[in-house]
């Protein structure tokens, strides 16, 4: 059976741009060709304009925490 490795580099959300992250998009067919060049553009437009917005993100990955993120 073959297998992928994830990075020791890469963790949590990042690890969508490794093979383990872009197989599944291959299948459902997002280009995965596209995909750092469309990162970079956005991280581009971000950066731009991040002092002008207070963005905050929690994300609850457990039961327990679900209250942060209300």
């Amino acid at each position: 059976m073959q297998s992928f490795t994830i990075p020791k580099n890469v963790g949590g959300g990042f690890s969508v741009f490794c093979a383990v992250g872009l197989l599944p998009s291959a299948i459902v067919d997002i280009d995965v060709d596209e995909l750092p060049s469309s990162a970079k553009k956005f991280m581009t437009i971000f950066l731009r304009y991040k002092n002008s917005f207070n963005i905050n993100a929690v994300l609850s990955y457990s039961s327990r925490l679900e209250g942060f993120s209300k």
